[in-house]
């Protein structure tokens, strides 16, 4: 069985070494998070391109249907430029911007969501690196709270703090005293009557 200093100071260690991983384990997910922010900004703008291609491939379809339209209107004898077959190519190509917006449209809502799935996984990733970071502080001030509430922490504080080893600095005219709290008020007195120490 060990004795009780070391037993503390084992304890104190035993804390401080769990919010330690504690911290690397935020520091890990972070950096998890962060690649998968990547790959879903990769993964964005894939769904942008993909959905460019598409509204431009709608786009040429309808050009060369209106074309074909025109075409076999004009082979029976028909003017194209006004009445039904004037009407019948303004739907085609009213229909087809319908079309092409709508696939523009549809491909802007992925890319956003991915967007949006990004910028979570890297709040989620900052979040945990911040826990991690608060729970290895919280470590070291329970550990030094734990220490110090011991019994050898108890003695080592009598040790390291006695009547004469607490004191205060005064002085005047660029020269500084420490005082012992022991002799504080007979220095304070001669130091406010002008006969201070120092002079």
């Amino acid at each position: 069985m060990c004795d009780p200093t070391t037993a503390a100071i084992l304890s104190a260690v035993g804390t401080v070494s769990q919010g330690y991983a504690a911290m690397q384990q935020g520091k890990y997910e972070q950096g998890v998070a962060n690649y998968n922010a990547r790959l879903a900004e990769n993964e964005a703008q894939r769904e942008r391109n993909i959905g460019t291609e598409e509204e431009n491939k709608q786009r040429r379809a309808a050009a060369e249907m209106l074309s074909q339209q025109r075409a076999q209107i004009g082979a029976s004898g028909v003017d194209i430029s006004s009445g039904s077959a004037m009407n019948l190519q303004q739907d085609t190509i009213t229909l087809a911007e319908v079309d092409a917006r709508r696939i523009r449209t549809n491909y802007d809502y992925a890319y956003q969501a991915k967007q949006n799935e990004a910028t979570l996984q890297r709040a989620q990733g900052k979040a945990a690196a911040q826990a991690g970071r608060n729970a290895f502080m919280g470590s070291l001030l329970t550990a030094g709270g734990t220490f110090m509430g011991s019994e050898a922490g108890q003695s080592l504080s009598k040790k390291w703090f006695t009547p004469k080893s607490q004191g205060m600095a005064m002085g005047g005219r660029g020269s500084t005293t420490f005082v012992p709290m022991s002799d504080y008020n007979t220095y304070r007195a001669g130091f406010t009557s002008g006969a201070g120490i120092g002079r």
